[in-house]
């Protein structure tokens, strides 16, 4: 049996086999574009303070996944603010108030004292329907906030300021 030679064609034009190998970065970057990459979702592990744990949030918050706990579940409704921050701190939890002037203060002690919080939330309530959030205004600020992927660790944050997307 006869071999037949190995003939390499070129291209007419470019002169090229076509055996070439295609330079590694082009490849990359086609294969990426058909990633898909998994969406993961923004959840929090919330501690809502006794005046912020009305039942609609609470449950317009859990059906967005969000691990919420309020005093009532730990036995602790009535307690004084301080324990209630503490007690978010213990379980490394955001804690969500509407009381801006008591934990303002209280989030300057705790980093004063060079101690750390998991966040705090604050939802300013002015009586101005225009700028006061509804619980489901609460719930979008606070997938606002997380899509925005700011720090919330020994932070804190206005709710009204996440309304809308940034």
């Amino acid at each position: 049996m006869r071999r037949l030679p190995i003939v390499n064609r070129t291209h007419r034009r470019s002169g090229k086999t076509g055996n070439e190998k295609k330079p590694i970065f082009k490849r990359r970057a086609r294969e990426r574009r058909h990633l898909i990459l998994p969406v993961v979702p923004l959840i929090m592990r919330l501690y809502l303070d006794d005046d912020s744990a009305d039942p609609l949030l609470v449950r317009l918050l859990r059906h967005a996944g969000h691990d919420v706990q309020i005093p009532a579940d730990i036995g602790k409704s009535g307690h004084p603010d301080p324990f209630h921050l503490q007690q978010a701190i213990l379980t490394s939890r955001v804690f969500l108030s509407g009381n801006h002037d008591d934990f303002d203060l209280l989030h300057n002690l705790v980093l004063a004292a060079q101690g750390h919080h998991a966040g705090i939330l604050i939802v300013r309530r002015d009586n101005n329907p225009k700028k006061d959030l509804s619980p489901g205004g609460i719930v979008r600020a606070i997938h606002n906030l997380l899509n925005a992927n700011v720090p919330l660790i020994d932070c804190l944050h206005i709710l009204n300021h996440w309304r809308s997307p940034p």
